[in-house]
């Protein structure tokens, strides 16, 4: 949690885990964000599922290799993270060397003090993304990135798009009651994917030309007895979120739904099967893609 720096009024400190790890500076509000210069071409709604997420990067890869013009991506939950990777510019096939390189630790970190507040304390994602991002603020990233959280004491959606971008994703993966919520701006704050998995209005109201959504909640919801609480409310979720993510998704231009029925939330063992899952659902929308691109006469 941010500590009061009194040293530097106004002005507060994220520690991050791990050995000679800077910190990282964060203002009392967010800076206020810069208009951007032209109208967005194509935004890109990468929406919350867990590991699913990885097939987003997938997406991501033949999109940026057809030339997509991808202006703004807005991200939920794990679509935050794969749209940091994407907007920090990096480039196709370093997006398939960083399946192979991340792990599950680098994003699922055990709270053994605190667990009352959440199985996971979030960190591991901050960690990961300092050492991994070339820029540390949004305001420098190649692409603009938005990314969702909701104030858990109002229940409003609270976007980011300005300061530094580790506690701010942090914040969008955090996901009651795995992950611990995140004290940042004054607020408590947690997964955006709780009000919206897919947040296509949100992406609409930077007037962009063209929105494509992806969702990675899968369609079907496994059968069988929910036999104890936990698989009882993770049923209970998945069914919530499901029919929330095919909601907002369908708002969307163009709607990609890659094949992810058969992985769990948290199943990182899949992460190459899921990014192949990712290549192909794009590949087999990339027709419609460039049709609608033409048709706006968008230039590729």
């Amino acid at each position: 949690m941010p500590k009061n720096d009194k040293s530097k009024k106004g002005r507060c400190h994220f520690s991050l885990l791990g050995k000679n790890q800077p910190e990282i500076e964060i203002p009392d509000a967010p800076p206020p964000p810069k208009k951007m210069k032209k109208r967005p071409r194509v935004a890109i709604v990468l929406g919350g599922g867990g590991a699913r997420g990885f097939a987003h990067i997938g997406i991501l890869k033949v999109l940026q290799e057809n030339n997509i013009p991808i202006d703004l991506v807005v991200g939920t939950s794990v679509g935050s993270i794969m749209g940091a990777l994407f907007c920090d510019d990096i480039k196709s096939h370093q997006m398939e060397q960083e399946i192979k390189n991340i792990k599950h630790h680098d994003i699922l970190d055990l709270a053994l003090l605190k667990i009352r507040n959440g199985l996971f304390t979030g960190k591991a994602i901050q960690n990961y993304l300092h050492r991994v991002l070339k820029t540390q603020n949004f305001e420098d990233l190649k692409t603009k990135l938005v990314v969702t959280t909701v104030n858990i004491e109002t229940g409003e959606l609270f976007p980011i798009e300005t300061g530094p971008i580790a506690p701010a994703v942090n914040a969008s993966c955090a996901l009651p009651p795995f992950f611990h919520s995140v004290r940042l701006y004054g607020m408590e704050l947690v997964d955006g994917g709780v009000t919206d998995p897919v947040p296509v209005e949100l992406a609409r109201s930077y007037n962009p030309q063209l929105v494509i959504s992806v969702s990675v909640c899968p369609d079907k919801i496994p059968g069988g007895k929910a036999t104890n609480l936990f698989s009882r409310f993770m049923r209970s979720y998945n069914v919530t979120m499901n029919r929330l993510a095919k909601i907002h998704a369908e708002q969307a231009d163009i709607v990609m739904k890659p094949e992810v029925e058969d992985v769990s939330l948290f199943d990182f063992s899949s992460k190459y099967k899921l990014y192949q899952a990712g290549i192909k659902c794009a590949e087999v929308k990339l027709p419609e893609i460039m049709e609608a691109i033409n048709r706006i006469g968008i230039e590729v």
